[in-house]
């Protein structure tokens, strides 16, 4: 990036959400339970909020509650591509940072009907001790990456697997980094600093693909030793196409998603991580927070799966997310361990560098309109350019 390119780009803040800041008068409690996700349905008519004690899924006109699915297991839910169900994962066995199994109830998927506003027959999964999941769009695929460092696809309707590939995860990752003579030098004072086992998994809002990849570089930090980052290049990434039922080459600058790089650690720590989402079936967004400055990264817009860069959209440093408008991603400002609980969160146009940011977790952008949590509990409709037009407290009696 040329030197100062963030600094003469002008970034505007569309909005600034507080946590403390609501229009609408009445009784309004100062307290509830935060919002973890925020999503428009794709038709533009409902809104699901999940807090830690389950679902709520709301109509858009009027901002009013249509039903709330109580469950505290579950991990992020979403509407359907035809916005005519919620589905989710619940129960099944977890594994922590401390690579401790949490045994929960039996893993099934879960389908809710927003006509009826009742479950459907969930389908009960096999079980692996997953560190990542992620469900597809449609509920039809659950893709885990076990702690064996296994990644599995699995059919949730017949539970039968799809892909199994071995040594995917970062223990893998170890194993080979350990043992190949090309990467790890002969020398007793060589250091070799391990991080989290991340790994990223998504899914094309089509549900057609899905990638699975290393979300982090190793850092090797050998005493003197002055290497090209080139030189350390190792990497894995599973690009599947799910209709077709064949891997996907990773042409062009796919390429960038099977770079794990191992480079010379620094005194000052750089965040080592990689995020990338699907802004649409066919658009791929990719920022490295390992090349990072002054809290900003260019990030790559590309065609998929064909690797061809469309652009290079400034954005802040953090993780991110898709939004459900395709011109938008979501992004979350945050440390490494504090995902889910973001100093700031923000959406950015991909275009123009436009930013709307909310001081909490929850964001969805869709058309003029967007949704954010103004306190904690609260669910707040705006308007692009006018401003807030609605909200519900989701916990009140």
């Amino acid at each position: 990036m040329r030197k100062g390119t963030v600094a003469q780009r002008k970034i505007a803040v569309l909005a600034l959400l507080t946590a403390a800041s609501v229009g609408a008068g009445g009784n309004q409690s100062l307290t509830g339970d935060a919002i973890r996700k925020l999503r428009f349905s794709h038709n533009g008519r409902y809104i699901l909020a999940q807090d830690a004690s389950g679902l709520t899924v709301l109509t858009v006109t009027p901002l009013a509650v249509l039903f709330r699915i109580p469950v505290e297991d579950a991990t992020y839910a979403q509407f359907t591509p035809d916005s005519e169900r919620v589905t989710f994962l619940s129960g099944g066995t977890h594994v922590d940072a401390s690579q401790i199994k949490l045994a929960k109830s039996v893993a099934r998927v879960e389908y809710w009907s927003i006509a009826g506003g009742t479950r459907m027959d969930p389908h009960e999964l096999p079980d692996h001790a997953c560190g990542t999941e992620q469900l597809s769009p449609d509920g039809s695929i659950v893709a885990c990456d076990d702690v064996s460092g296994t990644l599995w696809l699995i059919d949730t309707a017949s539970g039968s697997t799809i892909l199994r590939k071995d040594g995917f995860g970062w223990n893998g990752a170890h194993l080979q980094l350990q043992s190949a003579p090309a990467i790890v030098p002969d020398d007793p004072e060589f250091v070799m600093i391990r991080f989290s086992p991340d790994v990223r998994i998504v899914f094309s809002p089509d549900g057609r693909y899905v990638i699975a990849a290393l979300q982090q570089h190793f850092i090797a930090a050998p005493e003197g030793l002055d290497l090209e980052e080139r030189d350390w290049r190792r990497g894995r990434a599973v690009v599947w196409d799910l209709r077709l039922g064949n891997p996907v080459a990773l042409k062009s600058h796919l390429n960038v998603l099977a770079d794990s790089a191992v480079a010379p650690a620094l005194d000052e720590s750089p965040d080592r991580r990689r995020f990338f989402t699907f802004v649409a079936p066919d658009r791929l967004l990719v920022s490295d927070l390992l090349y990072a400055k002054n809290g900003h990264v260019t990030a790559m817009l590309m065609e998929f799966p064909s690797g061809r860069l469309l652009s290079r959209p400034v954005l802040p440093a953090g993780a991110l997310f898709a939004a459900t408008d395709p011109n938008f991603a979501i992004v979350r400002l945050a440390a490494q361990d504090t995902i889910d609980r973001p100093e700031r969160t923000a959406a950015a146009e991909l275009r123009t560098g436009e930013l709307i940011v909310s001081k909490t977790a929850a964001l969805d952008v869709l058309g003029r309109y967007y949704i954010a949590e103004p306190r904690p509990g609260w669910v707040g409709l705006y308007e692009r350019g006018k401003g807030l037009q609605a909200t519900i407290d989701l916990h009140k009696k």
